[in-house]
Parts: structure tokens; sequence; C-alpha cells
């Protein structure tokens, strides 16, 4: 089997391993957790459409100012352009489109692209 020497040494390798793995494991979740956060954190808008859902546009537009753009059944505002870096990267203009129906009551919000070319 070998001395106690040995024995005591193969412990002591065996907590050092379990200890970088454990260490390794953290750090690999802590990373996760800041990059998920750095990426939904990138682009926050100033517009709360969760609380756009159900409301009169009247209410939107005195909350927030007039739509850059406006339609018949959709609003939409200019949130950012896209910064042009990384191999992901474009130059796109991002939206915030807020549809509503005929009385006027928001229904929908979504961001995206400018419509057309």
């Amino acid at each position: 089997m070998g001395s106690p020497e040995e024995k005591s040494c193969y412990d002591c390798l065996g907590r050092k391993v379990t200890v970088f793995v454990i260490l390794l494991v953290v750090s690999l979740l802590v990373n996760v957790f800041l990059l998920c956060k750095l990426i939904t954190s990138y682009h926050q808008t100033e517009y709360d459409d969760d609380w756009m859902i159900g409301k009169n546009i009247s209410e939107v537009e005195n909350r927030y100012g007039n739509f850059n753009y406006q339609a018949k059944v959709w609003g939409a505002y200019y949130l950012y352009t896209g910064d042009g870096f990384g191999i992901f990267s474009d130059n796109l203009q991002r939206w915030l489109y807020v549809y509503y129906d005929s009385d006027g009551i928001v229904t929908e919000t979504e961001i995206s692209v400018q419509c057309g070319g």
C-alpha cells in the first residue's frame, strides 16, 4: 500500500485538486453571470414597454413625448444605432415600435430595426 507519508501526500494532492476544481467552477459561474448581465444591460432603454401595454397612446406620449414616427396602428421611438464593432456588428438603427388598436390602446411593443431600406 505505501508508507503513511505517501498516503498523506496523496491526500494533500487530492485536496488541492478538489479546491482547484471548486475555484474553477465558481469562477466560471461568476463569469457567466457577469457576461449575461453585460449583454442584458448593454442597451437599456429609457422606455418602460411593460408599462405601455394597456395604456392609451396619449398617456404614452404624455410620459415619453411624441413618437418619432407614427402610422395608423403603430408609433416608434428611436433607441440607438448599432456600434459597428466586432463580427456581429451592424450600423442599423433600433426602434421601439408601439402597436395599438383602433381605440388607441397599446397592445404590443417590439424592439426592432428600422422599417424599410
